[in-house]
């Protein structure tokens, strides 16, 4: 049982999983959705240079086509740079965890 939806309930969860426990075994309860940054795109070195400074590029992209929040939101996830944990449940926060 995992309770939360931040960093550490992903730690948790990643953990568990990347140490052969079963999907179908874990129950986890978020109290709150919220968007995720997507680690790829913040990874040092210079094999990572483009992911990473193309990510700031769609960013900065992003946030000056959006019109409104919610579609700043959809253009962040549209480029990638954002996740959120089900894709039919609009976050309502942004949590800023990796």
């Amino acid at each position: 049982m995992i309770l939360g939806g931040g960093k550490t309930a992903i730690d948790s969860a990643t953990w568990l999983l990347g140490n052969g426990y079963p999907a179908d075994s874990i129950s986890w309860v978020v109290p709150r959705d919220s968007w995720f940054l997507n680690r790829a795109h913040f990874q040092p070195g210079f094999e990572n240079f483009e992911l990473s400074i193309g990510g700031l590029a769609a960013q900065n992209e992003a946030c000056a086509a959006a019109e409104s929040l919610e579609d700043l939101c959809i253009r962040m996830e549209q480029t990638g740079q954002w996740l959120r944990l089900d894709e039919n449940v609009w976050p309502r926060m942004f949590h800023a965890a990796t």
